[in-house]
């Protein structure tokens, strides 16, 4: 007799983490809970990974569409449109922002700057940033150190920077 699938028989963490190895799962053999359990195989897996993946589906859809991005885009619209002074005064202006910009010599030369400049950087950043990782140790003593040391900036808000600068700088 087969055993229905009931989600109140797994704890919260068996659930996740069955949610976040379901598309590994075949690659993954030799796998315990904590609890010493081997994981579901055969028809009980096939749900929990249908359970899953439905799961993530419907996750991905609320946050790729729906309100929480329609009401930010009809604010962007409504406003690149119509010229505001303050006091909810609001005159039509249309498209001729859009027209005065695409005509502009100053918008095609920034863009153009910024084009080269983006270009400049990944051109430095990416053979740098390759370097960094292969010249990186892989085992040892230094290991920990090296990783540490590159994450630590990451840790650092980008408001902080400016601040610590001001302040170990001499005026």
């Amino acid at each position: 007799m087969v055993k229905k699938y009931r989600s109140s028989s797994t704890t919260p963490h068996q659930t996740l983490v069955t949610m976040s190895i379901c598309i590994s799962s075949p690659i993954i053999r030799g796998f315990t809970w904590t609890d010493g359990s081997q994981p579901k195989r055969g028809r009980l897996a096939h749900h929990e990974n249908r359970k899953s993946k439905s799961l993530a589906l419907r996750t991905a859809r609320f946050v790729s569409g729906g309100v929480q991005r329609l009401i930010p885009m009809m604010t962007v619209v409504n406003y690149s449109v119509q010229e505001t002074f303050g006091d909810n005064l609001f005159f039509w202006e249309g498209l001729t922002w859009f027209e005065n910009l695409l005509q502009s010599d100053r918008f095609h030369a920034a863009l153009g700057r910024q084009f080269l400049f983006t270009g400049l950087i990944l051109a430095i950043e990416i053979p740098l940033g390759i370097a960094i990782a292969m010249s990186m140790p892989r085992k040892g003593f230094w290991v920990p150190f090296c990783l540490v040391t590159m994450a630590l900036p990451m840790l650092i808000p980008w408001n902080v920077v400016g601040a610590m600068w001001n302040i170990f700088t001499p005026a």
